[in-house]
């Protein structure tokens, strides 16, 4: 006879075989090896650098034959730069929130039209933009970041966009 528990649902019990050896479990009262961090074996993707006509450093990575691409802007423009309390936070979540010339509702529906995603995020010494999207959408998809980046100019929030953009 096998090992198990018989039983029927209407009861509430079940069938269960249970194995003869547990070989595929972790021993939890062996501790496992500490590795120490430097010597991880971690290999880096090499990166090219380019700089623009305006001064603006470009790192690329070429990560493989996928069609995707992720940029990301990063400003010198977090808590640390801000004249007053949750001014760089506010800000740069407001940036999906509409702009004189679209509303959110635009922006949003035109970034899930081409399957894009646009992320901000404010840190304590950094903002950052972060657009993932199909390269071949990426024509489609710059002139409204860069619309994002141009009502702040207007706004004249420049403590958030370096004075070369």
């Amino acid at each position: 006879m096998k090992k198990g528990v018989s039983g029927t649902a209407a009861d509430g019990k079940f069938n269960v075989r249970l194995p003869t050896q547990f070989n595929f479990m972790l021993n939890r009262t062996i501790a496992p090896a500490i590795v120490d961090a430097v010597n991880f074996n971690l290999q880096l993707q090499p990166y090219k650098k380019y700089v623009l006509r305006n001064g603006v450093e470009v790192y690329a990575i070429d990560a493989g034959a996928e069609e995707v691409l992720q940029v990301e802007w990063v400003f010198n423009a977090g808590n640390w730069f801000e004249n007053k309390n949750l001014e760089a936070g506010v800000t740069n979540f407001l940036l999906k929130n509409g702009t004189t010339s679209k509303t959110a509702f635009e922006i949003n529906d035109h970034f899930e039209y081409y399957g894009a995603y646009l992320n901000r995020n404010s840190g304590s010494e950094y903002a950052y933009v972060t657009l993932h999207c199909l390269s071949k959408h990426i024509e489609k998809l710059l002139p409204v970041v860069r619309i994002f980046f141009q009502s702040l100019l207007c706004c004249k929030v420049k403590w958030i966009l370096p004075s070369r953009i």
